[in-house]
């Protein structure tokens, strides 16, 4: 009867090495879909702060007084964008699947295009609001009394810089 006790152990042997294989061959799956997972959600919230910057670009862009604010949420949008793209970057090494890698590819370029237009769209807003605003200070300079200037001619001149600043500011709104 001892030699079939052998067979027995051997047998349980190779079951258990062959459990523990397969256990720790699902723990490695597991693992890795884990991070995985942990990674598309850091993109995810990457993502999220980018659109966040966006849209506050976007508002702030409406009145030509923000403009030192816009540039700094530039900055920030800069910064925000170099962040998810480290995330995108760290999760899209981790996949495998052709499905995935695909979406992955395109859930980064949708965002890069938005991002990429805002920024065309916010160097000529930038432009032309520079532009407003040194027309408004020259407009503002012009329009100062200069101890050169006589009474009789303050007047006219005056009135000549009250007009074209009326020209000046109807062609700056008729731009935009």
């Amino acid at each position: 009867m001892e030699p079939q006790g052998n067979l027995d152990s051997d047998a349980n042997a190779i079951v258990h090495r062959t459990t523990r294989k397969s256990r720790e061959k699902i723990d490695k799956t597991g693992t890795k879909s884990e991070r995985i997972y942990q990674l598309k959600r850091t993109r995810a919230g990457m993502k999220a702060s980018v659109t966040k910057i966006r849209n506050k670009l976007q508002l702030l862009m409406s009145d030509y007084k923000n403009i030192d604010l816009v540039r700094e949420k530039f900055n920030e949008l800069n910064d925000s964008m170099k962040r998810f793209k480290d995330a995108h970057t760290k999760y899209h090494v981790e996949i495998t699947n052709e499905y995935d890698i695909e979406e992955s590819k395109e859930y980064y370029d949708s965002e890069e295009t938005k991002v990429s237009q805002l920024v065309d769209k916010i160097v000529k807003w930038t432009d032309a609001e520079q532009r407003r605003i040194e027309h408004i200070i020259a407009d503002y300079l012009s329009d100062s009394v200069l101890p050169e200037d006589s009474i009789s001619n303050v007047s006219a001149h005056s009135a000549l810089r009250n007009s074209k600043r009326l020209k000046n500011t109807s062609i700056a709104n008729s731009n935009l």
